[in-house]
C-alpha cells in the first residue's frame, strides 16, 4: 500500500479513537508540513521549457492571490492557476482567510531563490479561461502541497494528480486541527453584516486598524481607471477596485455612497490602499457635476498623505522616456528632486497619451493620481489632457 496511503488512514483512525473518548477528549492536532518536507521534485529542468516539456525554472512577476501567480518563462510571460487548490477570494472581494492565504503564498514566492513550474498530464497545460494549470516548486517545496497543509485550501480535483494522493493526506490531518478553514473564524474578517460609516481621512490615517474592516464611504469621482474609481473627501483620496461589475453611477464628477466595502492594503497589487468588494448594488449617487481640482504639489512637498490624491505638478523637465513595455514611462525632474510618471494598463483608447511627442530636455506639466509603490511613489496618467506644456 502506498506510503502515503498509509499515512492518511493512520490519521484518520487515529482520530476515530480519539472521537471516542468522551466529551472530555481535546483536539491534540496541530498544523505541520511534514508531507512537504519529505516530498522531492523527481524531474530535471535543466535547460527545458514549459511549453515544450511541461516544467521549466521560471522567475516571478507578479502572485495574484493565494492560488494564482504570473511568472516570466522563455516563452512570455505566463499566468499559472496552482493544480489541486483553490484559496478563499482574494480579488475583487476578500472571504475569511483570503488574505492570510494571499499573504502566505506571496510570501514564499517573493522570497524564494527558485521557482519550478511543472505541469501535470492529466490535468493538461491550460484550464477554460486560458490560465496555465501547475505545480509551483519554490526553493525544491511544493507550494501547492503546503498551502494546503497550512490550511489555507481544501484538496481539490486531486483523485488522478500527480500529487493527488499527498495532497488529500495533507487535507486529511490538516481537517483534523480544526485550524483556518477547517473550523476557526479569520481574525482580521470582518463578519459584521452592516458597515461602519467612515470617511477616507479616517481610513488613510488609521489603515492598519481597519483591514479588512467593512466600511461605508462618501467622496467625488475625480479619476477612472477602467471601471475602477479614485474618490476624494476633504483632500484625501483611495482608490476604489470594483472587481468585475460595473456602473453607470461611476461618473468622473459625481459624489457617490459606496456601502459594505473592505479596506485592504496590498503593496504589491494595486497601488496599497484601496477598497474592495464593490456592488452594483450598494452604491449611490449623492450629487452630480462635483468640481474636481488637483491639488498643486511639488515634488518635495509630496507625502503618504497625498497617496490616491488627484495632483498637479508644473515645470517639469523630462530626463528620461521608457517605452520599452506596452505602457509607457517618465522620468521628470523638479528642483532636484525626480519622480516616475506612468501611463497603466486599462485605460480608455481615448484616454492614452502620445508620449512620442515629447522629448527629453522638454518641460511639461502633469496630473494624475499619486500611487504608493514598493520603491516609493508613481504619478499615475489617466486622461489623454493630463500631460501637457505651457506652449
Amino acid at each position: 500500500m502506498n506510503k502515503v496511503l498509509l499515512i492518511s488512514l493512520g490519521i484518520i483512525l487515529s482520530f476515530t479513537l480519539v472521537a471516542c473518548g468522551g466529551e472530555d477528549s481535546t483536539n491534540e492536532y496541530e498544523l505541520n508540513t511534514e508531507l512537504t518536507d519529505e516530498l522531492t521534485l523527481d524531474r530535471s529542468y535543466d535547460g527545458t521549457t514549459l511549453e515544450q516539456d511541461g516544467i521549466e525554472e521560471v522567475s516571478l512577476v507578479s502572485c495574484e492571490d493565494g492560488d494564482t501567480a504570473v511568472f516570466d518563462t522563455v516563452d512570455g510571460e505566463v499566468r499559472v492557476r496552482f493544480l489541486g487548490i483553490d484559496t478563499p477570494e482574494a480579488s475583487y472581494k476578500y472571504d475569511p482567510w483570503g488574505l492570510a492565504a494571499t499573504q502566505f503564498t506571496c510570501e514564499k514566492l517573493y522570497g524564494a531563490e527558485t521557482l519550478v513550474v511543472e505541469q501535470d498530464e492529466e490535468a493538461g497545460p491550460v484550464d477554460n479561461y486560458g490560465r496555465h494549470l501547475g505545480y509551483v516548486w519554490y526553493d525544491g517545496r511544493l507550494l501547492n502541497l503546503e498551502v494546503i497543509e497550512q490550511a489555507y485550501s481544501l484538496a481539490v480535483g486531486v483523485e488522478k494528480l500527480k500529487y493527488g494522493e499527498e495532497m488529500l493526506a495533507a487535507q486529511n490531518h490538516a481537517s483534523l486541527t480544526e485550524k483556518r478553514l477547517h473550523g476557526e473564524d479569520d481574525p482580521a474578517y470582518d463578519y459584521s453584516t452592516s458597515g461602519t460609516d467612515m470617511t477616507i481621512e479616517e481610513i488613510v490615517k488609521n489603515y492598519e486598524d481597519n483591514i479588512l474592516k467593512s466600511v461605508n464611504v462618501e467622496g467625488v469621482i475625480t479619476r477612472k481607471l477602467g471601471t475602477h474609481v479614485y474618490i476624494e473627501q476633504d483632500g484625501y483620496g483611495i482608490y476604489v477596485y470594483t472587481g468585475y461589475e460595473t456602473s453607470a453611477k461611476l461618473v468622473i464628477g459625481h459624489e457617490v455612497r459606496f456601502e459594505k466595502m473592505q479596506v485592504i492594503y496590498d503593496l504589491r497589487r494595486r497601488g496599497g490602499l484601496h477598497l474592495a468588494r464593490f456592488n452594483v448594488r450598494t452604491v449611490s449617487v449623492l450629487s452630480e457635476d462635483n468640481p474636481v481640482n488637483p491639488k498643486t504639489l511639488s515634488i518635495d512637498e509630496i507625502t503618504p498623505l497625498d497617496y490616491g490624491v488627484f495632483s498637479r505638478f508644473e515645470d517639469l523637465e523630462i530626463v528620461e522616456i521608457d517605452m520599452t513595455n506596452q505602457i509607457w514611462t517618465m522620468t521628470l525632474k523638479q528642483n532636484g528632486e525626480t519622480m516616475k510618471v506612468i501611463q497603466p494598463y486599462g485605460i480608455l483608447e481615448e484616454n492614452i497619451v502620445d508620449v512620442e511627442q515629447f522629448m527629453i530636455g522638454q518641460v511639461i506639466n502633469v496630473q494624475g493620481v499619486l500611487q504608493e509603490t514598493i520603491d516609493g511613489y508613481q504619478l499615475l496618467i489617466l486622461n489623454s489632457d493630463d500631460v501637457t506644456t505651457d506652449e
